[in-house]
């Protein structure tokens, strides 16, 4: 007979004896190289060489299971006893590796019973009697149904609260979920993309402590090592899209932005522009990266960077829902900024996308009507008005529409032509800054699960927070800032400190409660 580690050929009967192979090979269904004391795939990839049995006993639907009434049972000299299998013997049939096992551990005379031990002599069964034998109460480790943890224990940590509490944030618009859903699965499998997640995640889990910003270092020096080889090939995938987009996403909650990961951003999408229209976790990406130019364009009014073009094909706005109106009024806000920034402006063209914007007001459903709204009050707790939104994507929809009002307002008190209006005209002009500035804050005050408006209006605040007179506006920005700074951790103190010199230094003859 060959050995059971070789495939042997019956000439009698043309048929081929099974290959012993270890555990790993069968369950991975790859050919096992039995030469060895390990074979080559286990030894490659670091694994415990675990060998299999060649044959296995397989029930045979004829057979019977019940003795036939005329059998002769054998005459025995003593009762018949039978003893229960050892974990030991257990572990053999199935291919385990047997820890320790002492000589006598599996005994087949039941003269042997004595050498047992006691709880392996609690289960040996009289034939004679009626008793049954009790239901074994054996305890089950993780391997028995190939548990095995993907991640460690600090990355999982930080990965479950990238999903129950940061995704959101960037899938406001996408009824997909791209970033709760896709984006973790694939960090499980690639390393570059689990580091990014993590770092981001570690500032906002230990925001009220020193060991966010040193596990957050770690982690992105870990994707650093990854992305700058990555973004040497010549060909981006919408992984290192997705990586450089969320580093971006890190980047923003420092308290002095440096913006450092913006343009690699930037010159990924100009490079591929198709990606704001392919679908998928490319699309996705590429709608983060928009609305991420767009916090820079409006803190430091420069033009939007990323082409603008393929956005308009993108699904985000072609299937017609809810959440592809809020996409369109974000691709507006866009093109409004591109244009009014550009060191020459075009004047049709923002009357274009002025009369586009009009539109959108006009004829949006009305589920972006505020289920609940109360206007701003005179007593402490109503300085900004109330407008509860049913759903995320219509706070973005209506804060991102009063926030290209202030563009164009801003934009007609900074003309030329205003330089030489009235003081009346210039003093209504800043009002109505002021009056689409309350909205914007009070959507995000309101709106409390999107906590995504909540950083456009801190981007709002930092630009025309000074236009804010009254000392009870003001109050209740600080105070907006402060709980938001407190629920997501980005830094504001920074801001607060401007806010108040600025507020400070105009003071001197303006009307405070206008």
């Amino acid at each position: 007979m060959p050995s059971s580690g070789t495939v042997a050929t019956d000439e009698d009967h043309g048929r081929r004896r099974p290959i012993q192979s270890c555990q790993a090979c069968r369950i991975r269904h790859l050919k096992c190289d039995f030469e060895q004391q390990i074979c080559r795939q286990c030894k490659a990839i670091g694994l415990e060489c675990v060998r299999q049995n060649s044959f296995k006993f397989r029930f045979d639907p004829k057979q019977k299971l019940v003795a036939e009434t005329k059998n002769t049972w054998i005459k025995s000299q003593r009762p018949i006893t039978f003893l229960d299998e050892t974990h030991e013997l257990r572990s053999y049939y199935e291919a385990e590796e047997i820890r320790s096992l002492p000589q006598n551990s599996i005994c087949s005379d039941a003269n042997d019973e004595a050498a047992l031990p006691s709880n392996e002599a609690s289960r040996v069964y009289n034939l004679g009697t009626h008793d049954q034998p009790p239901e074994e109460n054996a305890s089950l480790d993780d391997t028995t149904y190939g548990f095995q943890a993907v991640l460690t224990t600090s990355e999982a940590i930080l990965i479950r609260n990238y999903v129950d509490n940061m995704a959101l944030w960037t899938d406001i618009c996408d009824p997909a979920k791209t970033f709760e859903f896709e984006v973790p699965r694939r960090a499980l499998t690639e390393p570059i993309l689990k580091h990014a997640l993590c770092s981001f995640s570690a500032r906002h889990l230990h925001r009220d402590t020193n060991l966010g910003e040193t596990e957050a270092l770690y982690h992105q020096d870990q994707c650093l090592r990854m992305l700058i080889p990555a973004m040497s090939e010549r060909t981006i995938d919408e992984t290192t899209l997705m990586v450089v987009a969320i580093l971006r996403q890190n980047e923003e909650m420092d308290e002095h932005d440096n913006r450092f990961h913006l343009d690699g951003v930037s010159r990924i999408l100009n490079a591929v522009p198709n990606f704001a229209a392919v679908g998928g976790l490319g699309e996705a990406a590429a709608w983060l990266c928009l609305r991420e130019d767009i916090y820079v364009s409006l803190t430091t009014q420069s033009p939007i960077k990323i082409a603008l073009e393929h956005f308009r094909r993108s699904s985000f706005i072609e299937r017609g829902d809810d959440a592809s109106w809020a996409s369109l009024m974000v691709l507006h806000l866009a093109e409004l900024l591109k244009e009014i920034y550009s060191a020459t402006q075009d004047i049709d063209k923002i009357a274009s996308i002025d009369a586009e914007i009009a539109a959108w007001e006009s004829n949006k459903p009305t589920s972006f009507q505020p289920i609940y709204y109360r206007a701003r009050r005179s007593d402490d707790d109503g300085a900004l008005p109330d407008l509860w939104m049913l759903a995320g994507h219509h706070a973005i929809g209506v804060q991102y529409y009063h926030i290209a009002q202030i563009v164009l307002d801003w934009n007609r008190l900074s003309a030329d032509g205003l330089a030489s209006e009235s003081t009346h005209e210039k003093h209504a002009c800043e009002q109505r800054v002021r009056y689409h500035l309350l909205i914007v804050i009070g959507v995000a005050n309101s709106n409390e699960r999107v906590e995504n408006v909540w950083f456009t209006a801190r981007h709002c605040i930092s630009v025309w927070g000074v236009y804010l007179r009254n000392d009870q506006d003001r109050q209740a920005c600080v105070g907006f800032l402060q709980e938001m700074g407190r629920r997501t951790g980005w830094k504001i103190d920074a801001l607060v400190q401007a806010l108040r010199s600025q507020w400070q230094r105009c003071d001197g003859g303006n009307d405070r409660n206008s």
